[in-house]
């Protein structure tokens, strides 16, 4: 299903979808085109990056047993569609695997962190929500350079509800980006 080239598409198609986009004001989870040279993803440089080199299942693939994640994510093949991922880096990808909302959320937080008083409000909720964090995946997490992608997905919060209708609305906005940036390419000479 994950055969190389797929991967690469899958990719690709996420690079284009964080190009130049925001996070959407009243959507949690969901981006919007932004303005120009605003967090421009279409760069060689990120392409190689090994921030960006991992596709993350957001509602993991296989969920650890007892997990809270939608079902209807389960009942379909939708936790594989475009909306339920994201690109992070392969230590951090590994690290975030399987885990529940609020501890992959407390993960994806990091990567956005600017300011270690941050750092430190981040690391003793974990604490208090009983979450310990790997010292070595938060150094990485606070060292990776390309994170503006991530800040959809942190939007929706801890209340939040990674669900079935957030994948398909997020799915359904990725789609949409895709073609506004590939039209132009594919009628440019019609």
């Amino acid at each position: 299903r994950y055969d190389k080239d797929i991967t690469t598409v899958c990719r690709f198609c996420l690079f284009l979808s964080a190009h130049e986009t925001t996070e959407e004001g009243c959507e949690p989870g969901l981006m919007e085109i932004a303005r120009p040279e605003v967090n421009p993803f279409l760069l060689p440089e990120k392409w190689i990056s090994t921030d960006l080199k991992e596709i993350e299942h957001i509602a993991p693939e296989n969920p650890l047993e007892g997990h809270r994640w939608d079902k209807n994510l389960y009942d379909s093949t939708e936790i594989h569609e475009i909306g339920n991922l994201s690109l992070l880096p392969k230590n951090v990808n590994i690290s975030a695997g399987n885990k529940n909302w609020l501890e992959k959320l407390l993960y994806y937080q990091h990567l956005g962190l600017e300011s270690n008083t941050d750092v430190l409000a981040l690391s003793e909720k974990a604490n208090k929500n009983g979450i310990v964090l790997k010292s070595e995946t938060i150094q990485l997490l606070r060292a990776a350079r390309y994170s503006s992608h991530i800040k959809p997905i942190v939007k929706v919060g801890e209340s939040g509800n990674w669900d079935i209708n957030l994948v398909r609305k997020r799915s359904d906005k990725i789609y949409e980006i895709i073609w506004h940036r590939i039209s132009p390419w594919i009628f440019e000479n019609e």
